[in-house]
């Protein structure tokens, strides 16, 4: 299975729907990661591609979930926004929490950095920002894969 995970578009989907639209067929799945999650409602109606979204800082009237834990291929996966883990200060906080969930890949967005470690066997990676990337990074997405019991998950810069 491979997952396109998108976050913090807030409102600006021009760069995602290009990349999207010469990329759709390589996805079974769109994740978003809060922050305008309104905008999974732009690509489902264009792209027709089962969507998943958790509400971030910014989505204030918008209905769904905060997270949603998931297993995929014998992975247990979390999505979250980050910011009710203070993942802006430091990843401890969400990595502790991902102890307690018992979950393998943690997918949070908020910070609008990419990032992609690994801490005590657990993934823990943000896409960044598809709209508003921060820290001199480009604007960027992720992909990852699941299969034969593994995760790979790189990022696609914009």
């Amino acid at each position: 299975m491979r997952v396109c995970i998108i976050s913090d578009t807030h409102g600006n989907m021009s760069k995602v729907t290009h990349y999207l639209e010469e990329n759709l067929n390589f996805f079974d799945e769109i994740w978003h990661l809060g922050d305008f999650i309104k905008d999974t409602e732009q690509l489902k109606q264009k792209f027709g591609r089962p969507m998943i979204a958790v509400k971030g800082n910014c989505d204030f009237y918008q209905s769904g979930p905060e997270e949603i834990v998931r297993e995929i291929d014998g992975k247990r996966v979390l999505l979250c926004h980050g910011h009710h883990h203070s993942v802006k200060s430091s990843l401890m906080n969400l990595y502790y929490y991902a102890v307690q969930q018992n979950v393998d890949v943690v997918c949070f967005g908020h910070t609008h950095v990419p990032v992609n470690e690994r801490e005590e066997g657990i993934l823990c990676f943000n896409p960044g920002s598809a709209a508003i990337p921060r820290a001199g990074f480009r604007a960027s997405i992720g992909i990852m894969e699941f299969g034969s019991g593994r995760v790979v998950a790189t990022h696609v810069h914009l």
